[in-house]
């Protein structure tokens, strides 16, 4: 025995061994390193989406596109008449300004939500973002069934519509303006 040995004998003590880690512990650990992992892929992916989408001029909106569904009558929104002066109006009531907003920065669901609430004469919308610089929107428009006439002014009662515009309705009793129409 060495000098060492023969101290810590003497004293009484044995050296230590490495502390073994309990199973639970070690789940812990697990769970730890699992928790860091994600928290770094998270924050990883959202830099590439960044980085390869939301600022890339790639994807820079240049064109709105409005389009029938299939076997649809053609009317206000999707006839092919007057379809770029529709597509210019929307994309103002939409703060869609070609060539400075990003594609991935648009809601398709927020804008079909918004178009669904402004314009009545809309029974649906699809919205659709279209690699690399196209926002589609796929409206069905209700269709009128009745003429109920024009409201008239009172003083008690302000109407929804101008004063003298005629409203239709649709097979759900929806009010539609005649501009529409």
């Amino acid at each position: 025995m060495d000098k060492k040995e023969k101290a810590e004998s003497a004293a009484g003590t044995k050296p230590q061994l490495p502390r073994q880690l309990s199973p639970v512990q070690k789940l812990w650990i697990g769970f730890a390193a699992v928790f860091v992992l994600c928290i770094v892929c998270t924050g990883g992916g959202l830099l590439v989406k960044a980085r390869l989408f939301e600022n890339n001029p790639r994807f820079i909106l240049k064109r709105i596109e409005i389009q029938p569904p299939d076997g649809y009558v053609i009317s206000y929104w999707n006839s092919e008449i007057n379809r770029e002066k529709r597509e210019k109006q929307l994309a103002g009531e939409l703060g869609l300004d070609s060539g400075t907003v990003n594609l991935f920065a648009v809601d398709p669901a927020l804008l079909r939500k918004r178009l669904l609430a402004e314009h009545s004469e809309i029974a649906d919308a699809v919205v659709r973002r279209v690699i690399p610089d196209t926002i589609s929107f796929t409206i069905t428009e209700r269709i009128p069934i009745a003429d109920i006439g024009r409201p008239v002014a009172s003083e008690k009662q302000q109407p929804a519509m101008q004063v003298g515009q005629t409203r239709y309705l649709d097979e759900n009793g929806v009010v539609i303006s005649s501009e529409y129409t």
